[in-house]
């Protein structure tokens, strides 16, 4: 029985076999034909994708193009992410084999450089005018960043707009790419386009959501991005709380942090916990602010310094008017600043309480055998 693996992978090379260079295509008459023993240990190498019966084709002697598909196969049994030193014997046997160069441009992409490794995917789609809907994807690899894709990444959008003009995945990421190069009006049209073919698109809906959160004079944000909430990742939704918040939306602010935490990485976690707590002191939630810091400070005491005083606020704000006190002494003890002082001062302020206002300033006047710089 094959593991997961080897059913992904011989999903994927049966899907490529469309490749005019595969193996699986008749052997130009220019070729050897290799002999029978040959064919069969190259068919095994293939069907079984298993390590054992590669090495022993490998062994045997191949017209060069056979031998490259052995090589190919034989890393692709391989672990994930092995170094690529196979496909480039692959591609100096079979230059134009469009396998060797995904690979190895996947292999690449493994250890994050992006810059090498989408040339490669480029040259794979080139050699093989069938895989041009996958344009899209190099198109999102450059919409992530990479070194000198500034002037092919717009051309590299036309063409998988080209091989796919209806796919809302594409006129969503050409979308992005033009607003990247604040071509705002030819984004907007990109993502409208989008979302007439798919009105749930989150990617187009955010872009629009991005661009009405920045241009308030063309309507209402707020239906795409809540279009945009559910699908999109944890940091595009941090980023637009972040926004909600600066425009005063504490409400839809809250349902994007909510959307954050459900799919949050473990960094970030703790970020979109604590974001979501000052937004609800902003609507009025202060016992929920409160039990998110309580759980933060229960598992994180070392932060104890920093997250006791917006802890105790959020106490008071509740109405635990002890618990709050306790908890502005605790912060003092904890980290003596002017801004735990500050906390203390102000909460006393607030109860009007002339008597500890007394204390807090005698707490906190300089020794008379410290000198005060004029």
């Amino acid at each position: 029985m094959w593991s997961p693996r080897q059913n992904i992978l011989m999903g994927l090379f049966v899907f490529f076999m469309a490749a005019p260079t595969s193996i699986a295509q008749s052997t130009p008459p220019s070729a050897p034909k290799p002999a029978a023993a040959g064919r069969d240990a190259v068919r095994a190498c293939i069907e079984q994708l298993d390590i054992f019966p590669c090495e022993r084709a490998e062994k045997l002697r191949l017209p060069p193009k056979d031998k490259a598909e052995v090589l190919i196969y034989k890393y692709s049994a391989g672990p994930l992410c092995s170094p690529e030193l196979p496909l480039d014997k692959a591609l100096k046997l079979d230059p134009r084999n469009v396998l060797a160069y995904f690979l190895k441009a996947e292999a690449i992409l493994c250890t994050g450089n992006r810059d090498a490794a989408i040339p490669l995917y480029i040259k794979a789609i080139e050699l093989n005018p069938e895989w041009k809907p996958y344009y899209v994807d190099v198109g999102l690899l450059m919409n992530l960043g990479c070194a000198g894709c500034d002037s092919i990444v717009l051309k590299t959008w036309q063409l998988a707009l080209e091989s796919s003009p209806d796919n809302p995945r594409v006129l969503a990421g050409y979308g992005n790419a033009l607003l990247t190069q604040k071509k705002t009006s030819e984004a907007q049209a990109m993502f409208r386009k989008a979302l007439e073919r798919n009105p749930s698109d989150a990617g187009a809906a955010f872009g629009l959501c991005q661009i009405y959160l920045d241009s308030p004079n063309l309507g209402s944000y707020r239906p795409f991005c809540e279009t945009a909430i559910p699908g999109i990742s944890d940091s595009e939704l941090g980023s637009l709380a972040y926004q909600l918040e600066q425009k005063k939306d504490y409400s839809l602010a809250e349902t994007a942090y909510r959307r954050a935490i459900t799919i949050s990485t473990r960094d970030s976690l703790k970020s979109n916990r604590l974001n979501l707590a000052a937004v609800f002191l902003y609507e009025n939630k202060a016992g929920e602010a409160a039990k998110i810091y309580r759980d933060y400070l229960a598992t994180n005491p070392d932060d104890a310094g920093m997250w006791m005083d917006p802890y105790a606020n959020a106490l008071e704000q509740s109405g635990e008017i002890k618990k709050a006190e306790e908890e502005y002494l605790s912060a003092v003890d904890l980290h003596y600043d002017c801004g735990t002082l500050s906390g203390l001062g102000g909460f006393y302020a607030r109860l009007q309480d002339a008597e500890a206002r007394r204390n807090l300033r005698q707490q906190i006047r300089p020794p008379r055998s410290v000198g005060v710089r004029r």
